[in-house]
């Protein structure tokens, strides 16, 4: 009872039945913090809940029928290459069908319904983008997973999303601390959540230059920019920014006004008169804030100025609204 419980909590708001999802909830809790609750205790809690399940099965008995979400192979049935690819590790049926269908039409989707499957999967797939329960079974089986992941080269840098019903403090700290790119607690909304992944697939193909001479501001950065789905790459001079330009295909660098080797007013100069890097959009990075700074940045062709110390997640959402408006290269 507690594992049905706990996956109607999870999946019943996502399908818009929110009362089903708190009803379970308060069942599920019941039954953990009280494991021996008599069945007299849980009557209530129970009796509410088949209510709500008997209410939303009157409401959609009222709610013409559409098409499923399509079908989710659960196995790769050839080697074609695909724009992107997803593994989706759920075992509630409801959700994984409701996720594959949310992002069906934008990625290659495979499914797991246990973390054995999953890892098989994710070493046959090499996917963009995993999404990963935790709760599999009652146990913390995903967060085991996405642990075992970072021992793994070419999988420890996948993207994990978690996507679960619990939102324990603890369990989101260890997910985060495991490397998980974000934590989504069900039950949530499938508009929001479809917005989010795809966005995330598309930006798939970004490639970001990060070039600053500070380690901190570069590994910081770094961490922002791969959790939101770009590729990195990361240099600690002007001339080894230069030495990736001319080697690399990039949608937008940020570089650092004042570091080893050009400075960046310099190497903006250099990418300016290159006709191979000539439309890389370039934002500055600078403990440099007075106005003539500023203007000179942006006179020489900077699309951005800003200004240290900053807000990693300030930087993240104004290069990322440079790259979704096809501004960059």
């Amino acid at each position: 009872m507690t594992s049905q419980s706990h996956a109607l909590a999870g999946s019943g708001g996502s399908f818009g039945f929110w009362d089903i999802s708190s009803r379970a909830g308060d069942l599920e809790v019941l039954l953990k913090e009280s494991p021996g609750t008599t069945d007299g205790e849980i009557e209530a809690p129970l009796r509410r809940l088949r209510e709500a399940l008997a209410t939303a099965l009157l409401a959609s008995e009222e709610v013409e029928v559409v098409d499923a979400p399509a079908p989710v192979r659960e196995m790769p049935a050839a080697t074609t290459a695909v724009s992107s690819r997803v593994v989706i590790v759920e075992d509630d049926t409801s959700v994984r069908d409701l996720l594959s269908g949310l992002i069906s039409g934008v990625a290659d989707v495979f499914s797991a319904v246990d973390t054995t499957q999953g890892r098989r999967l994710i070493e046959t797939v090499k996917p963009d983008l995993i999404l990963l329960d935790n709760r599999i079974g009652g146990a913390d089986a995903g967060l085991e997973l996405l642990e075992s992941l970072q021992a793994v080269p070419g999988l420890k840098d996948i993207p994990v999303i978690m996507i679960t019903a619990s939102d324990d403090p603890g369990e989101v700290m260890r997910a985060l601390m495991a490397g998980a790119a974000d934590y989504i607690v069900k039950p949530f909304d499938p508009a929001e959540v479809g917005v989010k992944i795809r966005g995330r697939l598309d930006r798939l193909g970004s490639h970001v230059l990060i070039a600053d001479d500070d380690d901190t501001v570069r590994e910081m950065l770094v961490h922002k920019f791969q959790s939101a789905g770009c590729k990195v790459t990361s240099v600690e001079s002007g001339a080894d920014a230069w030495e990736a330009l001319q080697h690399g295909d990039y949608s937008v660098a940020l570089l650092d006004r004042m570091m080893p080797g050009y400075d960046g007013v310099t190497l903006l100069r250099m990418m300016k008169a290159d006709p191979r890097t000539a439309r890389v959009p370039v934002v500055f990075l600078t403990a440099r804030h007075y106005g003539a700074d500023v203007l000179e940045g942006l006179n020489t062709g900077a699309v951005d100025y800003i200004t240290k110390p900053f807000h990693a997640d300030e930087v993240l959402a104004r290069v990322l609204r440079l790259l979704n408006s096809g501004e960059a290269a």
